[in-house]
């Protein structure tokens, strides 16, 4: 399954939630933010466009998620956001029975959308996304209000409109802002299981 949404709309929370909701199932959270490409050498943060989908490195992530669809090992990219880099790889090979796919782009890709058995999209006032988005740039990646302003004016909100709600059309869910992280989950977790049913039957 596929959580999409803008930044900081509660993607990762609402992951997390739903692998303890459904530890049995041995859940995998695959996450897109790993797997951005590191900055160029020639570039400065401030001037590079983070949010959009050529940030990313796709073809990795189409054959690590075909790997990990089939069981077998593979190396996951490590990504340090306050160097813009990606620092190292560490190894995956793990037998699970749901993967939980999360990113601002996860349906702007044709290939990786249709991978996906059920799809879920979290909306998010724009205010929000503003407030969260400066409170988890300055704790957790080290950076400056100015840097974080210039970010979202330049690239964050333009690139949400074009890349990212445009493709809210393909969800097979969409959950509104004023619900908790819980609500989401289990709202999600509901339509999970009869989907689940739904695709044990089919195999």
């Amino acid at each position: 399954m596929g959580i999409c949404g803008p930044t900081c709309s509660g993607k990762t929370e609402v992951s997390l939630e739903l692998q303890k909701i459904f530890k049995d199932y041995k859940p995998y959270l695959f996450s897109l933010d790993m797997y951005y490409r590191s900055l160029p050498e020639d570039i400065k943060p401030e001037e590079y466009n983070f949010d959009c989908p050529e940030a990313l490195d796709f073809p990795l992530i189409m054959r690590n998620l075909n790997i990990l669809i089939e069981g077998r090992e593979f190396e996951s990219p490590l990504y340090d956001f306050k160097i813009h880099k990606r620092v190292s790889y560490e190894k995956v090979k793990i037998k699970t029975n749901l993967i939980i796919a999360e990113g601002i782009f996860l349906f702007y890709f044709k290939e990786l959308r249709e991978k996906l058995n059920f799809k879920v999209y979290l909306e998010a006032r724009e205010e929000e996304i503003l407030k969260r988005r400066v409170e988890r740039d300055k704790k957790l990646r080290g950076s400056d209000f100015k840097f974080i302003k210039n970010q979202i004016q330049r690239f964050v909100f333009p690139g949400n409109k074009k890349y990212v709600e445009n493709y809210k059309k393909f969800a097979d869910l969409i959950l509104p802002p004023n619900l908790s992280i819980r609500e989401k989950a289990e709202i999600i977790s509901q339509h999970i299981d009869k989907n689940l049913l739904k695709y044990g039957n089919e195999t």
